[in-house]
């Protein structure tokens, strides 16, 4: 984080993120609310008077500046960064003491122990008498067994693995090429607390299921992780499938980018709300033409359409058609 006065010019972080609320005095104020990248209820904090901000899951343990937060939603650069924020340029001489944005990374070796065991063990979990409930939801949800064994889905009934607790639910961990970026816990339905969180650690702004759209010349990418998994066990004979995890998250090029190099066609499946509009504009900031929108099939999203009978195939082949050049 920088030490430069960012206030003189007309620069507020929580004109960014308006949801914040009061909660403290500390710094002249601290305003607390989810975070913008990992979700959660309140474990985003802000202290608008120096302009920073700190998330206990995503923010590496410090505090970071409000041009961390624009490169961080942007994907941008520092300098990227400041015209967007109207900062005169000839701050720049900041860079010398603030690192040019970098291509993120996984979390470390010894996280990557810890996610295995649970992987592994609440894997075997799902399938055992302790696991009904979760083998239950998902199949509730349309989940076949061959697609959460693929995804590698899990269940936890609330277990610790050294001084980490894994919170009861749907254990759903995002690996790209053998390295695990993220674990997930979806609480099943009528659960206290948040519907998703993130195991302590992960790096929650990655692509699900990127290794399967590397070097495919279309993909389909919808807002969750439970939409792509319906979709590639429906269509993914057809066309690979990835999601964000959220249409909060913002498709890091830096870090990313690569996987989208071979596609000419980029079809978004967001929800017809204002996250899934700020998603969908996310993704034609970063792609370009090639982003193309799709309409859900019905009121909710393409799971809830499948679990209601819909028939997911037969909603997507005029789609495909016309992606492949196909006549009716």
């Amino acid at each position: 984080m920088s030490d430069l006065d960012l206030g003189k010019y007309g620069v507020n972080l929580l004109d960014l993120i308006p949801s914040m609320k009061w909660v403290a005095n500390t710094n002249g104020g601290e305003y607390a609310g989810p975070c913008p990248f990992c979700g959660g209820t309140d474990r985003f904090r802000v202290q608008p008077k120096t302009n920073r901000w700190y998330c206990r899951q995503c923010g590496d343990g410090k505090w970071h500046d409000i041009i961390d937060f624009v490169m961080r939603r942007d994907g941008c650069t520092f300098g990227e960064a400041t015209k967007r924020l109207n900062i005169p340029m000839q701050v720049k001489f900041v860079a010398e003491s603030k690192k040019q944005i970098q291509q993120q990374m996984p979390p470390d070796q010894e996280w990557q122990m810890m996610a295995s065991q649970v992987i592994d063990r609440c894997q075997s979990l799902l399938t055992s008498r302790t696991g009904d409930r979760g083998l239950d939801y998902l199949l509730s949800r349309g989940i076949s067994l061959p697609t959460m064994e693929r995804y590698r889905l899990g269940y936890s009934p609330s277990v610790w693995f050294g001084k980490v607790r894994i919170p009861k639910g749907i254990v759903i961990p995002a690996i790209v090429g053998d390295v695990c970026w993220y674990i997930k816990i979806r609480s099943l339905p009528n659960a206290d607390g948040p519907r998703y969180s993130c195991v302590p650690g992960s790096k929650s702004n990655a692509v699900f299921g990127a290794d399967g759209i590397n070097g495919e010349p279309y993909c389909l990418i919808s807002e969750g992780e439970f939409n792509a998994m319906i979709l590639n066990q429906e269509v993914g004979h057809l066309i690979s499938t990835c999601s964000l995890g959220s249409a909060a998250n913002k498709l890091d090029m830096l870090t990313w980018g690569r996987f989208f190099l071979s596609q000419s066609t980029v079809m978004c499946l967001f929800d017809n709300d204002p996250a899934g509009e700020k998603g969908f504009e996310n993704m034609r900031e970063m792609l370009g033409d090639r982003a193309r929108r799709l309409p859900l099939p019905g009121n909710g999203d393409v799971n809830d359409f499948h679990v209601a009978g819909g028939d997911i195939g037969t909603w997507f082949e005029p789609y495909w058609k016309e992606l492949n050049g196909s006549q009716e």
